[in-house]
């Protein structure tokens, strides 16, 4: 249901940010499609206050990248696919760095064998 969070704060954000304003209707559309998918996840709510903090971290995060993306594209002038070509490569030297720091406990412990392949 926080994922549902992000699309309102990038309209804030960029409102915030850039001046940029949506459209009476199109906020209306973006509210009704909130409202109902939101409706529909319901049944599937579960709570825990470990999720809840981690969601909570990371919405402003995922907000201001889709923000900062978006204002890249448009101050390079190129369209996504040739920014995600730019970009790619330090992102994936870059999580290849960090991914063992983020290591679920066990995995440097487990025994790899061909087998276990």
């Amino acid at each position: 249901i926080f994922k549902l969070l992000v699309t309102p704060l990038v309209v804030l954000l960029e409102y915030g940010l850039d001046g940029k304003m949506i459209s009476f209707q199109r906020g209306l559309w973006l509210g009704w499609v909130c409202v109902f998918v939101w409706l529909s996840v319901q049944g599937d709510l579960e709570f825990s206050v470990l999720g809840t903090m981690w969601a909570a971290i990371w919405i402003p995060f995922a907000g201001l990248y889709k923000v900062q993306w978006a204002r890249v594209r448009k101050m390079y002038g190129c369209s996504t696919l040739s920014l995600m070509h730019a970009v790619m490569p330090y992102a994936i030297a870059l999580q290849l760095v960090i991914a063992p720091l983020m290591d679920p406990p066990g995995i440097r412990d487990y025994h790899w064998t061909p087998e276990a392949l």
